[in-house]
């Protein structure tokens, strides 16, 4: 086991000893962060804030609601059938139609 604040490592044996030793020269908790964390240590008005980064847009007016239907704005319906303007089918459910006469 290591320990950077202190530089001190401990090696554990199978029979309980320990064995300690100072391996590395004893780091500040300051010094640590800046080195294993240094995001942590920037001010937070040097960070760049992306959820500005969407255009603002003003709402949507709603739609104004529709005029009172009056019996000339209402649609008629066309005076032809869509089989009229297809025309016959020259297949079998053609020929099946026109012997049942549908």
């Amino acid at each position: 086991m290591f320990s950077e604040d202190i530089g001190e490592a401990v090696l554990f044996l199978a029979d309980g000893q320990k064995i300690r030793r100072i391996i590395a020269k004893p780091v500040s908790s300051d010094e640590l962060l800046k080195l294993r964390r240094p995001d942590v240590m920037v001010p937070k008005e040097l960070y760049y804030d992306t959820s500005l980064l969407g255009k603002v847009v003003p709402p949507i007016p709603a739609p104004p609601p529709p005029a009172a239907a009056t019996p000339s704005s209402i649609k008629q319906p066309p005076p032809f059938k869509m089989e009229d303007l297809m025309g016959g089918s020259n297949g079998f459910f053609g020929w099946l139609k026109g012997l049942v006469h549908l």
